[in-house]
């Protein structure tokens, strides 16, 4: 089997480049790309081997599976990230999409709200 053949067997796969002949390595791209290159610059013959996941030419390794991860490890991260460039009227824009209801509100601050006196009962003037 050709390499482009086997490398369109899996055209979404994530591949990084770590050789120096087909071009820059640390590239990456999907199998799909990886094969029109190696048709296009010629090294479709039989020097390749594929061992597990990742390709080797005449016994280098030239194509290595990339795994795929989110950039931020749960939607807090992301979060926290973007909350840190915005502006006050951002924030206040973004707090009432955050928070359901007013339970939930008192859940999450209720030490805070104690602190500033919201269960002091006030009194009441008809």
């Amino acid at each position: 089997m050709l390499l482009s053949e086997w490398l369109n067997q899996r055209p979404e796969t994530i591949y990084r480049y770590v050789g120096d002949t087909w071009g820059e390595s640390d590239e990456c791209t999907t199998a799909a790309v990886w094969a029109e290159t190696v048709q296009e610059i010629g090294y479709d013959g039989p020097s390749y081997e594929v061992r597990g996941d990742d390709v080797y030419y005449m016994g280098e390794m030239v194509l290595q599976e990339v795994s795929l991860a989110y950039q931020w490890a749960y939607p807090f991260a992301w979060l926290e990230h973007h909350i840190e460039d915005m502006s006050a009227e951002e924030l206040r824009i973004l707090i009432p999409k955050l928070i359901i209801d007013n339970d939930q509100i008192q859940d999450i601050f209720q030490e805070e709200m104690s602190e500033d006196g919201y269960f002091d009962l006030q009194p009441v003037i008809d």
